[in-house]
């Protein structure tokens, strides 16, 4: 006896699902707005070394507050 190898039309596909409401809240409340303030935290960060002196300011708060 020979086993035949699988190929992938013999898999069932995947049933498709959308992204709820609840789904998308947890997606920007948990994933992207942490991320984001993370973002902003260490820009902030770099601007404020650009500030006392540490090299050249490399943040975006030197294009926007200076």
């Amino acid at each position: 006896m020979t086993d035949k190898p699988s190929s992938d039309s013999d898999l069932p596909p995947l049933p498709r699902r959308r992204l709820t409401a609840r789904g998308w809240a947890y997606l920007l409340g948990f994933i992207a707005l942490p991320f984001l303030a993370l973002c902003l935290g260490l820009d902030y960060v770099l601007y404020l070394s650009a500030r006392a002196g540490f090299g050249p300011c490399l943040s975006l708060f030197c294009l926007v507050l200076e």
